[in-house]
């Protein structure tokens, strides 16, 4: 019998992929604008009334949880979120192995 991988696992990996593209792309960029402050890896903090209740699930909060827990802190995450061939690669080969886990 083949092993498949759990859908779970490509499913966090292409987030994973798709959350440190954000970062890299130009300030002026609608989904950049929207994620993270101006310049820099931080994630924007969403200001005004709160509904009552337990707080909703944000995507963006949810995947960066797990890009740190992938690097390891939040200071080796910026360094591979670089917009650099070899921090690529690096970034690339930690979500394959963090993934694969699941």
């Amino acid at each position: 019998m083949a092993r498949c991988p759990k859908l779970s696992g490509i499913l966090l990996k292409r987030r994973l992929f798709y959350m440190a593209a954000i970062p890299r792309k130009p300030d002026d960029d609608v989904l950049r604008e929207s994620l993270f402050e101006p310049s820099s890896f931080k994630l924007k903090q969403f200001s005004g009334k709160h509904k009552r209740g337990r707080p909703r699930v944000c995507w963006a909060n949810e995947v960066f949880k797990h890009a740190v827990a992938v690097a390891g802190s939040q200071d080796s995450l910026r360094v591979s979120w670089q917009d650099t061939a070899a921090a690529q690669a690096a970034w690339q080969m930690a979500v394959q192995q963090h993934c694969e886990s699941f």
